[in-house]
């Protein structure tokens, strides 16, 4: 149940949909740019793709302090406006890259991981807050409804980039584009960390509050139901992001589509995410959070298939609204996986750790993908491949997940 001492439910709720709309502002303006950021400026397919994963498993492991952290400001509510703030201010050398005319890869890196560290850093305190804010009754509706308005934001924000970004090279100021949009989205998280800031913080830190040290969570996770829904995350994660982060690459490398149309096939799942997401809110109320995630792995495995036979766009473009209905039921069932399976008072710290564990999993499936790709030649016969063995890989998962859905 919510909080007795939350002074305004309602005011809550609404305060977090605006902060989580300036938030998609700045995923869609800024965080899903920097791939093809990089092909800009002329460092590589490969490194397009890791720079989407690698950076993140540097920041999860720098978001391991985040737990002690909390303790330390004695507060959630100020440690995740903080680390907003911080992430909001990741843009702007971001920006004045793009304004120079580039950098080298190692500068690139370096700010993602900056990016990636302060955002997930407070990813575990605040979902350890929310779940004081949300009453549990109207929980999985609520965010089922709010991410669908949230995805919507992405898709609109993401295409009028895609759009700047066709305008801006045919005036050849695409790189002054991409500095238009890093601050931009800098702006957005600003907003994003001023509505955290109005958001009401029932108890400074949950009853009970506790940083579960990592090797009794390891031991935990390896002994409980909760441990074998984790290692069928990490594996499905490994097998999507095995192709997924490199597809930008291959839409305007390989494809050669336009910024616009690359955008609009990019946002597709996002959309098809924010319609879905209802009826995936009403079958996680009834069935719960494993057998939503099942259904996502399961939509999961003809997602890439298109991909492989045409370069037709209404064709991808079922495929894409596929994958985006895939990722609403996957995400949404991990999502409240933790709120089913974690105690309140222990969710920082395993968040925290969950955290590195997804990244790694993502970084893993990306550094395999990158090497598939640069040890085929990185032409469109490699991408092709590429797409074959993270299909398999998907298939492969799905029964591990099948039988965790019977079991739950």
């Amino acid at each position: 149940m919510v909080d007795v001492r939350v002074v305004d439910v309602r005011g809550n709720l609404r305060k977090s949909w605006i902060d989580g709309a300036s938030y998609m502002l700045m995923v869609g303006f800024g965080e899903h740019f920097v791939p093809a950021f990089v092909l800009a400026i002329g460092l590589g397919d490969v490194f397009s793709g890791w720079v989407a994963t690698v950076p993140m498993l540097a920041g999860a492991l720098v978001q391991l302090v985040t737990p002690r952290g909390v303790e330390l400001v004695g507060s959630m509510r100020r440690w995740v406006v903080w680390t907003v703030a911080l992430q909001a201010l990741a843009f702007v050398p971001l920006a004045w890259v793009a304004w120079r005319g580039g950098a080298p890869a190692s500068v690139v890196f370096l700010l993602a991981t900056a990016y990636w560290a302060t955002g997930l850093a407070s990813g575990p305190a605040w979902i350890t807050w929310m779940s004081s804010l949300v009453p549990k009754l109207v929980r999985a509706r609520y965010f089922a409804r709010r991410n669908r308005a949230l995805w919507i934001t992405f898709t609109l924000a993401f295409v009028a980039g895609g759009a700047l970004l066709e305008t801006a090279r045919g005036r050849d100021l695409e790189l002054a584009a991409f500095a238009c949009l890093f601050l931009l989205a800098g702006i957005a998280r600003g907003v994003s960390a001023f509505y955290l800031a109005r958001h009401d913080e029932p108890e400074r830190l949950p009853r009970g509050w506790r940083v579960v040290p990592i090797r009794e969570l390891l031991r935990r996770w390896f002994r409980e139901d909760s441990g074998r829904i984790l290692v069928c995350i990490f594996g499905v994660q490994i097998a999507v992001q095995t192709a997924t982060p490199f597809l930008t690459a291959y839409m305007r490398n390989e494809l050669h589509f336009s910024y616009t149309l690359y955008a609009l096939l990019y946002a597709t799942p996002y959309l098809a995410r924010g319609v879905a997401l209802q009826k995936l809110g009403d079958l996680a109320h009834r069935h719960g959070a494993v057998r939503t995630i099942w259904l996502g792995e399961l939509l999961f495995v003809p997602s890439l298939l298109a991909w492989m036979v045409t370069d037709s766009v209404p064709v991808l473009v079922v495929a894409q609204l596929l994958a985006g209905v895939a990722f609403a039921a996957w995400e949404l069932g991990t999502f409240l996986a933790f709120f089913e399976h974690v105690p309140v008072a222990e969710r920082t710290s395993v968040y925290a750790l969950f955290n590195v564990g997804n990244a790694a999993s993502m970084a893993l499936g990306a550094l395999l993908g990158g090497a598939v790709l640069a040890g085929l030649g990185a032409d469109r016969d490699a991408y092709l491949w590429l797409f074959a063995l993270s299909t398999v890989l998907r298939v492969a998962a799905v029964p591990v997940i099948a039988r965790l859905r019977i079991r739950a």
